[in-house]
């Protein structure tokens, strides 16, 4: 009997088998199969690094300010990634300086459109005015505090650490010229390097603020290690469409202001001629000396002496004979000539 039944059980367990393969066919072909071309969701991981990248594609916004004693203010730059910061800014200066107070502010969207610690704005910008002759960089989440001496500069430090615990608040550091002027000149060199035909005047004039040019005391000898930037920028020039640039020199304030005026145009003027014997075409260049007019830092320290002696490319609009200041940190300000 049983020898009967079992080539029927081998018939059911068979079946058995082939519904059980033909079921996981079925679910194989119900499940989507990717398309080489379409691209996957991102993970956390790669959301984040991207995020990465992009702040560090982006200027972080920025201001210096120099106090100077009570309302005024000696000295004031910024540059912004939106006009609502701008306007903010500007807001809160009036409140703290007062109405008359001016700051050239920049609204350049290749910046951040906020500020680190800006709700304490006011709180910070107070400490500075406290102290004549003070000078704040504050730029990102990083703030840098310099005063007339080290007892108020710590002070500051202290005191603005207090304010916003958030931000990294250091005193400036203690003046070299030289490595100063010579880490400028590498950067100077590599922005340049970096430059090409299709390049705007703009990038030629960011590229060429980045170097300070540290002319000897009294002299308008133009130094050795700056020519190698300036030949590089000579070439530029001649193959970038439309430049036309103003080289204006300023001084500190230290000494005679009518003297101070004539030595930055004679700054200004070698450094014009230098970039004309390497086949620039003088039409295309105007020597302007300002003198200790339009500061960017305290005329106390010896930092800040240091910065204001300096020689800045003016981008001359040719349409509206406007000219625009682009310095080192890629500030932008239109002026009127």
């Amino acid at each position: 009997m049983f020898g009967k039944l079992l080539p029927i059980i081998g018939l059911i367990i068979l079946a058995l088998i082939v519904i059980f393969l033909w079921k996981s066919c079925q679910h194989k072909m119900d499940m989507p199969i990717p398309r080489n071309n379409e691209a996957s969701e991102p993970t956390a991981q790669e959301m984040a690094q991207a995020h990465h990248e992009e702040e560090q594609d982006t200027e972080q916004s920025q201001i210096t300010l120099v106090s100077g004693v009570g309302n005024q203010v000696q000295a004031c730059h910024a540059t912004v990634g939106n006009e609502s910061l701008s306007e903010a800014m500007q807001k809160r200066l009036a409140q703290i300086f007062g109405s008359n107070v001016k700051c050239d502010i920049t609204v350049d969207p290749s910046y951040t459109t906020a500020l680190q610690g800006v709700s304490k704005f006011q709180q910070v910008m107070d400490q500075i005015k406290a102290v004549p002759n003070a000078s704040i960089d504050w730029q990102g989440n990083h703030i840098t505090v310099n005063a007339p001496d080290a007892k108020s500069m710590n002070e500051l430090v202290e005191k603005i650490k207090a304010v916003e615990p958030t931000l990294v608040v250091s005193a400036t550091t203690p003046l070299n010229e030289e490595q100063s002027v010579d880490s400028s000149i590498d950067k100077s060199r590599s922005a340049l390097s970096m430059l090409n035909g299709n390049s705007t005047p703009q990038d030629v004039a960011n590229a060429l603020n980045i170097q300070i040019i540290n002319f000897p005391t009294a002299s308008k000898v133009l130094p050795q290690k700056n020519k190698e930037i300036l030949d590089e920028a000579a070439k530029l020039i001649q193959n970038v469409p439309n430049v036309k640039l103003t080289v204006a020199g300023y001084t500190d304030s230290t000494g005679n202001a009518e003297a101070n005026k004539t030595l930055s145009q004679r700054r200004a003027q070698s450094v014009l001629d230098y970039l004309v014997s390497k086949g620039v075409n003088k039409d295309q260049l105007t020597a302007v000396g300002y003198g200790a007019e339009n500061p960017i830092a305290d005329n106390v320290t010896a930092e800040g002496k240091f910065r204001n002696r300096r020689i800045e490319f003016k981008v001359v609009n040719t349409e509206n004979g406007k000219a625009t200041v682009v310095d080192g940190e890629h500030e932008v300000k239109n002026i009127t000539q």
